[in-house]
């Protein structure tokens, strides 16, 4: 297995198939803790993924669309597979496709923002979380805090275990690395839409071109990086941890593009 630098090694440390095995559009990520579960259960989404809303946003079948589309890298991190996978959706969301660059995703606190910009729609926000979510493997609602449905009767909770100890300890791990993974992808979402407003659309053959500040190098990134994500969001993933008493590590070093 190559080991990817994501989280620090203690904490969450992610891997990836050297043979980059596809999982309809993204790659096998891995909690070292539950490798065997992950493994199996990212076989298959388990939800539809597409997008319903208002012009300029248009329907459009996500994982159509990335599994057709998406030729990533395969020297780039885990971020880097994320940045890479929400800058193609991103420009495939709005008709026409450069109306995209007129929205942006806000942070807390941040200074001198453009006002003309637009907030991406929440809906359009969650969706393509959630999205990402699913596709590495925490779709389930049985992995959501608060679920109210029957355990007992959920086929994916059988499959956690052979008895319920274990497919107990394993349904709150997997809510840990739910909750651990939502700022994560809403930072990727957030850069990537930041990288499409800087990139230049060509109309008359629909190609988009980076701009040259889009050269990019890996650097680490202090954690305070990360508090910088949106309130709702995090809001979000706490509340959801709490619910089960889920303690959220904090990552001393995170990795970004630049």
């Amino acid at each position: 297995m190559q080991v990817i630098p994501f989280l620090k090694p203690d904490s969450f440390q992610l891997k990836l198939p050297a043979s980059f095995i596809m999982l309809h559009i993204f790659y096998i990520l891995v909690s070292p803790k539950c490798k065997k579960s992950a493994q199996s259960r990212g076989r298959k989404l388990y939800k539809v993924w597409k997008i319903y809303a208002q012009c300029p946003f248009v329907e459009v079948n996500i994982i159509a669309t990335v599994s057709k589309k998406w030729q990533p890298r395969k020297n780039h991190t885990t971020f880097q597979f994320l940045m890479s996978m929400y800058r193609l959706i991103l420009t495939q969301i709005t008709d026409p496709p450069n109306k995209i660059q007129e929205y942006a995703i806000r942070v807390n606190n941040a200074g001198g923002r453009d006002e003309k910009l637009k907030d991406l729609p929440p809906e359009i926000e969650d969706l393509l979380i959630d999205f990402a979510e699913d596709d590495l493997g925490y779709g389930q609602d049985e992995l959501v805090p608060g679920f109210e449905g029957d355990l007992e009767a959920s086929s994916f909770y059988e499959s956690l275990g052979n008895n319920e100890e274990e497919r107990r300890k394993e349904l709150l791990q997997m809510r840990k690395e739910r909750a651990q993974w939502r700022p994560h992808l809403y930072q990727a979402l957030q850069k990537a839409l930041r990288d499409v407003r800087a990139s230049k659309y060509e109309k008359s053959d629909n190609t988009w071109s980076p701009s040259n500040k889009q050269k990019r190098k890996i650097v680490a990134v202090p954690e305070e990086d990360i508090e910088r994500t949106s309130n709702r969001q995090k809001r979000k993933a706490l509340v959801e941890a709490a619910e089960d008493n889920i303690e959220i590590v904090d990552d001393e070093t995170c990795y970004r593009c630049l």
